[in-house]
């Protein structure tokens, strides 16, 4: 019983919670379409996760992205694809 009542306030708290980032905002930094070319190259990444690591989570990554083309990262959980993805982000918003 006791489990269950954690378990559930947890959920609760959980819901309540209120996200650090707000999806629908507006504000920031927006990239002007005609700076958006579309190229993506990755040339022999690596990375380990800090938490682990004992682990190689990219070897030796390389792919090339020309624009108008579509491409899909697939693998294990822990492969490193949300990883690649984050990594996108982050350049473009620092570019």
């Amino acid at each position: 019983m006791t489990s269950a009542r954690g378990a559930g306030a947890d959920v609760i708290k959980l819901l309540d919670s209120v996200p650090d980032i707000d999806a629908e905002s507006k504000d920031g930094h927006a990239i002007p379409a005609e700076d958006v070319h579309g190229h993506i190259q990755f040339e022999n990444i690596h990375l380990r996760y800090t938490t682990r690591p004992g682990v190689r989570v990219l070897r030796e990554l390389s792919f090339e992205v020309e624009p108008g083309t579509y491409i899909a990262l697939v693998g294990v959980s822990g492969s490193g694809k949300s990883i690649a993805y984050q990594i996108i982000l982050h350049h473009e918003a620092l570019s």
